[in-house]
This record gives structure tokens, sequence and C-alpha cells, in this order.
């Protein structure tokens, strides 16, 4: 995890700033971050560098934001962006 120690601190399309690293997965890696423009606090999910070469992981890892967006419960969270 402390590899991606040095991503907090990065502003993010001049939006999202990255606050704290919240874990690591098998593809993805999680951050809380504040949203600057909006004043809120949101996760930032992002593909892992050795994952992001691999076109099959990058389809995956859309078509998954993709499915998440289209859900509405109070137990999954909101997609923004």
């Amino acid at each position: 995890m402390e590899k991606y120690e040095d991503i907090i601190g990065t502003v993010l399309d001049n939006r999202y700033r990255i606050d704290k690293l919240c874990g690591v997965g098998g593809m993805a890696i999680v951050f809380k971050a504040e949203d600057v423009l909006m004043k809120r606090t949101v996760a930032i999910k992002m593909l892992k560098e050795d994952m992001s070469n691999d076109m099959e992981s990058v389809h995956r890892f859309i078509n998954e934001s993709k499915a998440v967006a289209m859900l509405s419960h109070e137990n999954i969270v909101n997609i923004y962006d």
C-alpha cells in the first residue's frame, strides 16, 4: 500500500483532491477524496497501474463502473463522474 501513498495530495481533473488511501484490491485502488467544486467527500477508484495495459482488465473496469452507475439503492454508492 505504501507505493500508492505518493498520490495523496494530488488533484485529479482540477476537481478531486486525494486525501487518504482506503484500500487496495486485486484490480483497483480506492482513495478518500474531496470534490472541491461540490464540497463533498467522495471515493475515487482507480485501476492499478499494472492492469492499465491489459485491455481486458480496462474493459472489465469500465463495464463494472457502468453497471454500478445504473443502480439506485441506499446501500450502493452513487457514481458522480
